[in-house]
C-alpha cells in the first residue's frame, strides 16, 4: 500500500504524536509499504523533503499565511499538488483537532482516498466536566465536520475513545493503543545498580507535575538519602525546579539533563531502577510509560485518563491519586525499600510491553485496518 499520515507535529518536534508517527511510519516499512508524511514546516528544518529511513518521505508545508502561530491552518493548495501529483491507496491522520490531520481529511475525501483518523489526546478537566463536553461538542460544527469524513475513527485508549465519541457517529470506535520498538528500548542484563536511582521523562510543564515529584522526593530523601532523581525533557518549568531542588537543599541528588537525542533515551532508561509519571490531568496513554515498562522498568503514575489501561496497578507498578505528594513518595520509597518488589513488576512490565505494546502486534492491527477499508 501507498500510505500517507499527517500529523501537526513530526520530528524534531517531540511528544506523543511525533513518536506514534515515527514508530507506524517505520513499521509501515517494514511490512513493505510506502510511506509519506505530510507535516508543518519549522524554522529548525530548512528543507521541504527529509528522508528518516528507506520509503519514508517527510513533506514538510508552509503556513497558509505568513505568521508563525501555533496553530496556523497549512497551505492547503500546497499538499493538494502532492496528493494529485501521486496515488495513495490510505489517507491516515493523527491528532483529531489540530488543522494538518483535519485538513488531510478533507483532501483524500475530495480525491477518494479511504481515510482513517486516530484521536491521541483528551483534554483537560474531561472526567471533571464530562457533563459539559456533549453540550460543548456539539458547538464544533467545523471539527464534527471533518471528522465525519473519516471512514473509520481509531482511539489510543478507551479513555480516549470516550472523548472522541461526543464528535463523531460511529460505533464503536476503534482502540489501538500506542506501542513501542521493544529490541530498542530493553533492559540491560549488565547494569550495575544499587537500586535508587529514579528517573521521569517528559515536557517539564504542570500537567505533567514535575513539581509535584520533586516535593514527594525530598520527602524520599530522609529515609533513602542515597536516591537519585533525573529529569529529562525541557519546558517552562525547568528553571523553577532547579531553583527548588537548591532551596530544599537536595540539588546534589537532582540531575537534569534537557532534552537528549533519540539514541541516548533507550540507555537512560536501562540504567534507572524506577519510573514515575505523575501528571495532574489530560494522560490519554503515555508513551513514555510504554518506553519505560520495555526497558524493564516498574512504572509509579498517576490514575489519570488512559493511563490504567496501561499499567495495572500492583503489577507492572503502583498507580497513585494526581497531585498526592504523600502517595507518590510512599509509592517511591515502597520500590526503593523493597528490591524483590522492585525487580517483579519490572519484569511484569517488559512481559506486558513485548506482548501487547510491541510495534509488529500494534502495527499489524493498523494494517488490518487499512486492509479492511480497500477490501
Amino acid at each position: 500500500m501507498r500510505v500517507v499520515l499527517f500529523t501537526e507535529w513530526f520530528l524534531p518536534i517531540r511528544g506523543g504524536v511525533s513518536s506514534h508517527v515515527e514508530g507506524l511510519s517505520k513499521e509501515l516499512e517494514r511490512r513493505g509499504h510506502d510511506v509519506t508524511i505530510f507535516t508543518k514546516k519549522v524554522r529548525r528544518v530548512k528543507r521541504k523533503d527529509e528522508r528518516i529511513s528507506k520509503g519514508i518521505r517527510v513533506v514538510r508545508i508552509n503556513p497558509a499565511l505568513p505568521f508563525n502561530f501555533p496553530l496556523m491552518p497549512p497551505a492547503r493548495d500546497e499538499i493538494e499538488r502532492f496528493l494529485e501529483g501521486e496515488s495513495f491507496d490510505i489517507a491516515h491522520s493523527h491528532h483529531a483537532f489540530t488543522a494538518m490531520p483535519l485538513v488531510g481529511l478533507s483532501l483524500a475525501n475530495q480525491i477518494g482516498i479511504p481515510s482513517v483518523v486516530t484521536n491521541h489526546s483528551i483534554p483537560g478537566g474531561w472526567y471533571e466536566m464530562s457533563s459539559v463536553w456533549p453540550s460543548a461538542s456539539s458547538l464544533l460544527q467545523p471539527i464534527r465536520y471533518y471528522l465525519s469524513l473519516a471512514d473509520e475513527v481509531i482511539a489510543v485508549s478507551h479513555a480516549a475513545a470516550d472523548f472522541i465519541s461526543l464528535f463523531v457517529d460511529y460505533s464503536p470506535i476503534k482502540v489501538i493503543p500506542n506501542a513501542i520498538d521493544t529490541s530498542k528500548f530493553k533492559p540491560d542484563p549488565r547494569k550495575d545498580s544499587d537500586g535508587k536511582r529514579i528517573l521521569f521523562v517528559s515536557r517539564l510543564v504542570q500537567r505533567k507535575g514535575p513539581d509535584v515529584l520533586l516535593r514527594a522526593f525530598r520527602t524520599v530523601l530522609k529515609s533513602e538519602p542515597d536516591a537519585k532523581l533525573t529529569f529529562v525533557g525541557s519546558g517552562y518549568m525547568r528553571n523553577d525546579l532547579e531553583i527548588s531542588a537548591y532551596d530544599f537543599m537536595i540539588e546534589k541528588n537532582v540531575e537534569f539533563l534537557g532534552d537528549v537525542s533519540s539514541e541516548e533515551l533507550p540507555s537512560i532508561y536501562a540504567n534507572a531502577d524506577i519510573f514515575v509519571l505523575p501528571s495532574l490531568y489530560a494522560e490519554s496513554f503515555g508513551i513514555v510509560l510504554l518506553e519505560a515498562m520495555s526497558s524493564g522498568l516498574p512504572v509509579i503514575s498517576s490514575e489519570t485518563g488512559g493511563v490504567p489501561e496501561v499499567v495495572d496497578d500492583g503489577i507492572e507498578g503502583i498507580l497513585v491519586k494526581p497531585g498526592n505528594e504523600t502517595e507518590l513518595a510512599h509509592a517511591m520509597l515502597r520500590l526503593l525499600q523493597n528490591g524483590d518488589q522492585r525487580v517483579r513488576m519490572g519484569a511484569n512490565a517488559r512481559k506486558k510491553a513485548v506482548g501487547k505494546f510491541d510495534w509488529k502486534i500494534v502495527g499489524g492491527m493498523i494494517e488490518e485496518t487499512y486492509e479492511s477499508l480497500l477490501r
